[in-house]
């Protein structure tokens, strides 16, 4: 629904998980097994 609540909720499945999001050369936003 609102943006800001996406984003917490992306923020918080990353942290539970072994993924984040990065920034590759081309500046797009990917998910990076760490």
């Amino acid at each position: 629904m609102m943006h800001g609540d996406r984003a917490r909720k992306s923020f918080q499945q990353s942290a539970f998980s072994t993924r984040k999001y990065v920034r590759n050369s081309s500046g797009d936003r990917c998910l990076m097994d760490v």
